[in-house]
């Protein structure tokens, strides 16, 4: 009888700290971690193309849809449509930033064209016509 009341016992703690580590290293968890500290991290799910993805950089959040379509010989994704959750967050980014990004993204998405929407692409037009 105690021999079972102790292994329920370590069962359940073993279960709480399966529980509490699954919160702590959870995906929206560690997106907010990096808006906090303005860094660079990509919530997505590479198995499915079909699946929106976020991703921070400077504390702003984007999100981001795949297209899916031929690729050479196979089937991925062709385009990306990236446009900011917060457009206020935009402030203070550059040109340079806005490339980073891209680049970050062509790592995991090799043959993707990247397309900003939305306060992204009047924020970008703006950039370029102080470069210009």
């Amino acid at each position: 009888m105690i021999l079972a009341l102790r292994l329920t016992g370590l069962v359940l703690v073993a279960s709480i700290i399966y529980w509490i580590a699954g919160i702590i290293f959870s995906g929206p968890r560690k997106l907010a971690s990096a808006k906090n500290q303005k860094r660079f991290f990509l919530l997505d799910d590479i198995s499915n193309p079909r699946k929106n993805f976020f991703l921070t950089y400077k504390g702003a959040v984007f999100e981001g849809e795949k297209y899916l379509g031929i690729t050479g010989d196979s089937f991925g994704v062709i385009s990306i449509s990236l446009w900011p959750k917060e457009a206020v967050k935009l402030n203070g980014m550059t040109h340079e930033d806005f490339l980073f990004i891209q680049s970050e993204l062509a790592k995991s998405y090799p043959h993707s064209s990247i397309e900003w929407n939305g306060s992204a692409k009047e924020h970008l037009r703006k950039l370029m016509s102080i470069y210009q």
